[in-house]
């Protein structure tokens, strides 16, 4: 076990009348998962962000066979696109093909009544449950709760009607704390998210227990999680100073509590509340509570003691100590904010001075993975800690280390999707945006690396590439290529590109103003032009597995989980590569794999690694 001298104490040497209860349903709108909501979503940071589990609880759906989820998640799309009679009509038709003695029938069952429930349609729940009873399957009592309990909702009870239904179902002795769990995710997804409001059902259950019963960790996790998420810092202590055995033995409710901290001088009081209240009850902290407590140094822009205390979760010779990959996620985000241009909200980051650059960070990721799987631990080479690495040595232009990254995420099997496309375009096209403008106004215009990668040097003298959809059909068309040059590509997909109004040497902040980068590529179409797809140059996209110009800036709405080729990416890579490089009597090829050998060399050559 690590001592609190080591790690915790790093923190300390770096480093207080409820809202009206709602009972209608909160039903969510029907949402189109193929379009507008993620590509407002790509188009606000393009996916910068990894995610990042809020509540240690047990996992609100169970775990079904590929088959169950994938026939659940079409039953969700028909019922919110065609309405509740046709998503149960096709449910019947799903359930007569399958099989009698089909073990994943019964699985079926259960994933479509807790569909139906947590979309508000508690008749469509009943239908299934009835014809699951029919069948000679038992449905668990916690679902039939969960029907009661909506089939109530949606007709606007009175507080005390409802309540009488709940301690009717709590005072079953069958309704056990799991059961419990599953009525609180309920209420929370469909009925309220009003702390005040899951407080009182939580003392209910409570009541209709035994004396001196007692809610355990999961439980008691997901309250203090609930207070914490809706700011209500001191109604989540009082949880954890209450009697509850849970939070005297186990580290888990910190964890909610810290997870949820901000940057305030409120939550620095509050995370040192959690660490003297853990000490005084001497609890043994975990990785999870590690990684929160990481998560919110990083939060308060405090660099130094989280680097100081990722130094001491390296060096423990507990395995389950090592970092996992929220811990890598988190230091690689804050390598990105150290490093940002000095600014009035900037200029107070105090950057560390002890932390490793980002090519000996990923080193240590890749080190820590094969010994957490040498012990049968989750690895650290997953997309929640390599997206956070790639997205850093593109924005330092390190493309090299980026380029590593990038052959590191193909070994672990990450899909190559339009998000991934987008992600790693947008670094490049923010720098063509930054030096287009520059080109015809500064000496020594062949030394600028736009200029070398555009290939502009063989280009027709008469073109003057513009920032705009163009220039990211020229970048696309480049992942044709094979032969690795620096010749020019013109763009096809749309016409020649002609200045805007205000000229082509228009400043570089011009466009700071601009919503995102995809919806400036959308406005930046010329004149005239047409949103439909020009036929041959959508058919050279389709032969290279790659999606088409208008798909990447979001002209063409279209599934951005697609997955696609990962060739055409690596070919722009290495074209980015040899264009950071100074000019070269050597094969072009040669001249990009001493570049990549070096980063190699640098982030983890010949480590045994076990992906998976």
């Amino acid at each position: 076990m690590v001592e609190d001298g080591s790690i915790l104490a790093v923190w300390e040497v770096n480093a207080t009348t409820s809202p009206p209860v709602r009972y209608t349903v909160r039903r969510r709108l029907p949402r189109d998962n193929t379009v507008d909501d993620d590509l407002e979503r790509i188009a606000k940071d393009f996916c910068d962000d990894v995610e990042t589990h809020k509540a240690v609880v047990r996992k609100k759906y169970p775990e079904y066979p590929p088959f169950v989820r994938e026939t659940v998640s079409k039953l969700r799309e028909v019922l919110r696109k065609l309405g509740e009679p046709a998503a149960v009509k096709d449910l019947h038709a799903f359930l007569t093909k399958m099989p009698d003695d089909n073990p994943t029938r019964f699985k079926l069952y259960e994933a479509a009544i807790r569909m139906f429930l947590r979309e508000g349609h508690p008749i469509a729940a009943v239908t299934c449950y009835t014809r699951m009873n029919a069948e000679g399957f038992l449905c668990p009592i916690s679902l039939r709760a969960q029907m009661a309990v909506i089939s109530l909702v949606n007709r606007s009870p009175e507080p005390e009607d409802f309540f009488a239904l709940l301690e009717k179902w709590f005072s079953n002795s069958r309704f056990n704390e799991r059961a419990f769990q599953d009525m609180l995710f309920l209420i929370d997804d469909v009925i309220s998210e009003d702390p005040a409001f899951i407080d009182t059902v939580a003392k209910l259950y409570l009541q209709c227990k035994q004396e001196n019963y007692a809610f355990t960790r999961e439980t008691l996790s997901w309250i203090v999680y609930i207070h914490a998420r809706a700011g209500s810092k001191k109604a989540a202590k009082d949880w954890l100073e209450s009697d509850q055995p849970a939070a005297a033995h186990s580290p888990e409710p910190y964890v909610s509590l810290l997870r949820c901290a901000g940057d305030s001088s409120e939550d620095e009081e509050l995370s040192r509340w959690v660490i003297q209240r853990m000490r005084d009850l001497d609890i043994t902290p975990n990785l999870a509570f590690y990684t929160a407590l990481l998560s919110t140094q990083c939060a308060q822009k405090r660099y130094d003691a989280a680097f100081k205390m990722y130094a001491a979760l390296r060096e423990s010779p507990e395995p389950a100590l090592l970092p996992n990959k929220l811990v890598f996620a988190h230091l690689f985000r804050a390598h990105r904010e150290m490093y940002q241009p000095r600014s009035l909200r900037t200029r107070t980051i105090e950057r560390p001075h002890a932390a490793p650059s980002p090519r000996q960070l990923f080193r240590d990721m890749v080190l820590c993975h094969a010994a957490r799987t040498e012990h049968g631990l989750e690895g650290t080479l997953t997309s929640s800690s390599l997206i956070p690495a790639l997205r850093v040595f593109l924005w330092r232009r390190d493309y090299a280390a980026a380029y590593v990254v990038f052959k590191v995420m193909r070994l672990c099997k990450v899909p190559m999707d339009l998000e991934m496309y987008q992600r790693i375009l947008a670094p490049i096209l923010r720098r063509l945006k930054e030096e287009l403008p520059l080109l015809d106004s500064e000496e020594g215009t062949r030394s600028w690396w736009t200029h070398r990668f555009l290939g502009l040097s063989s280009a027709p003298r008469k073109v003057r590439p513009v920032y705009g959809t163009p220039v990211l059909d020229m970048v696309l068309r480049i992942g044709m290529q094979s032969r690795l040059s620096l010749a020019y590509i013109a763009p096809k997909t749309y016409a020649a590109a002609r200045p805007p109004p205000n000229g082509p040497h228009s400043a570089p902040g011009a466009h700071a103003g601009a919503p995102s980068m995809l919806e400036e590529l959308k406005s930046s179409r010329l004149p005239g032009l047409s949103d439909d797809p020009d036929h041959d140059a959508e058919q050279d996209f389709r032969e290279h597995e790659m999606p088409s110009t208008q798909e990447v800036a979001g002209v063409v709405k279209v599934n951005p989980f697609n997955v696609y080729s990962p060739h055409p990416l690596e070919r722009i890579l290495r074209r980015v590569i040899l264009a950071s490089r100074p000019p070269s009597s050597a094969a072009p090829m040669n001249d990009v794999n001493y570049e990549i050998g070096t980063a190699n060399e640098q982030m983890g050559k010949n480590l045994k690694i076990k992906l998976r």
